[in-house]
């Protein structure tokens, strides 16, 4: 898996500079904004992790629906989060850091000047994880994630489904996409609750997309 994750890193921090080009022309980042922005969220202060936030596309359209929101987000690639502070300072916003992470070893995780910062477990009222866990062991990855959530805390993953169109984005970006058995099952041995698909609403999203919710009782 280190393997892989060496290999996934070196192929986003080339694809970096030209990443939100491309997903823009395809039209991705408009529906992903769409669906996080179509999760309602509880109108009070919320903490929000964002894992393998990439270029930022998750945390960028919270950011954009909700003041009371305080957001770390963390990924890979060091060039995929440098394109994210520089929209971060091109745009102003605010209530994000953004730290270098793995998602299958959170803590600790660090920023460009090499300091490090150790989350908290329970911690987090919601988990944001988009197009990330491809990369890694999932089950590994969610229980990892399930930890930093606080009690009622709801951990969020969009997926790329197992089926032709996934398979084919697969290959070309270099991960094998999972079941919706697998990841429904990995949600459960992480002793996470109330497992759902969350619809996504637009057809073309949904062709090569599904999300899947579970809350942390306890």
């Amino acid at each position: 898996m280190l393997k892989h994750n060496l290999r996934s890193k070196l192929f986003y921090n080339v694809l970096a500079p030209v990443y939100d080009h491309i997903i823009l022309s395809t039209g991705y980042r408009a529906h992903l904004r769409r669906f996080v922005q179509g999760v309602e969220l509880p109108t009070k202060e919320l903490h929000v992790l964002d894992a393998g936030c990439g270029t930022g596309l998750v945390t960028f359209a919270l950011l954009d629906k909700y003041e009371n929101i305080k957001i770390t987000a963390f990924d890979y690639s060091k060039d995929m989060l440098m394109a994210a502070e520089k929209f971060q300072e091109k745009e102003n916003y605010s209530n994000v850091e953004f730290y270098l992470g793995d998602i299958e070893s959170v803590n600790p995780l660090k920023n460009f000047n090499g300091e490090m910062k150790f989350l908290e477990e329970e911690s987090f009222d919601y988990i944001f994880v988009s197009g990330a866990l491809e990369y890694v062991d999932m089950e590994k990855g969610i229980r990892e994630l399930a930890k930093y959530l606080k009690k009622d805390g709801v951990l969020i993953n969009i997926a790329v489904r197992n089926n032709l169109c996934g398979k084919l984005i697969g290959k070309l970006m270099g991960f094998k996409p999972y079941t919706k058995e697998q990841l429904l099952n990995a949600f459960k041995e992480a002793k996470l609750a109330e497992i759902r698909e969350v619809p996504i609403v637009e057809k073309r999203a949904r062709l090569c997309k599904m999300a899947v919710s579970g809350k942390k009782l306890f």
